[in-house]
């Protein structure tokens, strides 16, 4: 008599279909994880870039609260670039860290109190570096822009720690008045 073989898997093969999917799986979940990763570093990306184009804003608009019509920033960039008087330096180039209170400082600051957005602003009477425009130290033979030009780079930090890369950098370029009153 002949023995019939009944219909069905295996243990073996249901094992093995069984472990084919779970590697499947595990390589989509994974797909969602890095998904998922992405999505956060472009939203840091773009709040950033926002927060960095607010921060301009607050460089020109912002006011001394000792004399409320002057300009907080732009008066620190005016007593950097505009030698005795109302003369603007020429001839050598000059930098200005103006989002601390000391020209020497050129640590990030908090954006606001409990913020984890750091802040720094260069000012530049010449064209920065494009690759490294937070770089204080001017390249050999850099020429100072005209008269009033300044060239101001804003850099946002998540998180800031020293040796940290800003996530987002702002450059553009203003024209100071010579100061009042000199």
């Amino acid at each position: 008599m002949r023995r019939r073989r009944k219909a069905g898997f295996t243990l073996i093969e249901i094992l093995f279909a069984i472990a084919i999917l779970g590697v499947g799986i595990v390589g989509i979940l994974s797909l969602f994880i890095s998904g998922i990763s992405a999505a956060s570093w472009a939203n840091s990306r773009s709040a950033a870039a926002m927060q960095a184009q607010s921060m301009f804003g607050q460089v020109l608009a912002a006011t001394d609260p000792a004399a409320p019509t002057k300009r907080l920033y732009l008066e620190r960039m005016k007593k950097k670039f505009f030698g005795a008087g109302s003369n603007w330096i020429t001839g050598s180039t000059v930098t200005a860290w103006v989002h601390n209170a000391s020209d020497a400082d050129a640590a990030p600051v908090a954006v606001a109190p409990g913020s984890d957005f750091y802040w720094q602003c260069l000012a530049a009477n010449y064209m920065l570096p494009k690759d490294s425009p937070l770089n204080a130290t001017a390249p050999p033979k850099a020429n100072t822009n005209a008269a009033g030009l300044v060239e101001v780079v804003i850099a946002i930090y998540k998180s800031y720690r020293p040796g940290k890369e800003p996530i987002s950098v702002y450059a553009t370029l203003i024209t100071l008045e010579a100061p009042e009153g000199n």
